[in-house]
């Protein structure tokens, strides 16, 4: 089964209660801080790049991917993060959580929170590795299994882009097809998100399970508790709350926590 990235996409689910209350943040309830923010390195892989929370990740991609898989996806295993060099001389490179499904298909995901020059060829760089490393002597090529790189930027990555979600892979330029099938990019910009969420006006309720992800990825470190518990109807969202959670930290883990804060702020 191969990914059909070019299905198009689902219309957003209409809203269920007309009268429903405009959200705005910062006049409901008080918010309380207690939640780490996902976008922070250690937080993130917290949620996604954790074995104990396997549900959250497969329950994540199916969502944001779900145009791009022929089938949903049921398994997940963790595979390492660092990427070997196949010649010692050549760089080495680290990712933040990289999966395989059980039909082989290869996931690798990023959470990028700041602009940095080169980051879509260094997309293009983690999911060649990726590709190419599934080769072992007397493997053969036509069984190389696709990659798909999920990008989640807290910055604008493509400026002369409207929409804040991108789907890229390779195609013939006349005809458009897409014969080479086995690699694929989505890049979710959130700040796009976060506008277009504030120009339409549309309530938390009215969100569709994707764009609560998206949501809670920007806002979960200060949600309030209505927020929370609208977010917290699907049971993936809760848990991942729940992972979140300061004070179930170890004092080791709030300290890296802190550290990778200081380094995601500067």
């Amino acid at each position: 089964m191969r990914p059909e990235p070019w299905r198009k996409q689902k219309a957003i689910a209409q809203p269920t209660d007309s009268g429903s209350k405009k959200f705005e943040r910062g006049i409901t309830t008080s918010m309380i801080k207690r939640f780490l923010d996902p976008k922070n390195d250690f937080a993130f892989k917290r949620i996604f790049g954790n074995e104990k929370h396997t549900r959250l990740l497969t329950s994540f991609l199916n969502t944001v991917l779900q145009s791009q898989l022929s089938s949903p996806i049921q398994k997940l295993d963790f595979l390492k993060t660092i990427q070997d060099p196949e010649i010692a001389s050549k760089k080495q490179s680290t990712v933040d959580v990289m999966c395989q499904d059980q039909e082989g298909f290869y996931y690798i995901v990023e959470m990028q929170v700041a602009s940095q020059t080169g980051f879509e060829e260094r997309a293009q760089y983690y999911a060649s590795k990726a590709y190419i490393s599934q080769m072992n002597k007397g493997d053969h090529y036509k069984d190389l299994k696709e990659v798909i790189f999920l990008a989640i930027a807290d910055y604008i990555v493509f400026p002369n882009k409207k929409a804040y979600k991108s789907e890229h892979c390779t195609l013939d330029r006349k005809t458009g097809e897409n014969d080479l099938d086995k690699i694929f990019f989505t890049f979710v910009e959130l700040p796009k998100f976060k506008e277009l969420l504030k120009q339409e006006g549309r309530s938390l309720q009215e969100l569709t399970l994707e764009e609560k992800w998206y949501y809670f990825l920007i806002h979960a470190a200060s949600t309030t508790d209505e927020e929370r518990g609208i977010l917290s109807t699907s049971t993936e969202i809760k848990k991942a709350y729940e992972a979140l959670n300061y004070h179930g930290l170890t004092g080791p883990e709030r300290r890296s926590y802190e550290s990778a804060e200081k380094n995601r702020l500067g």
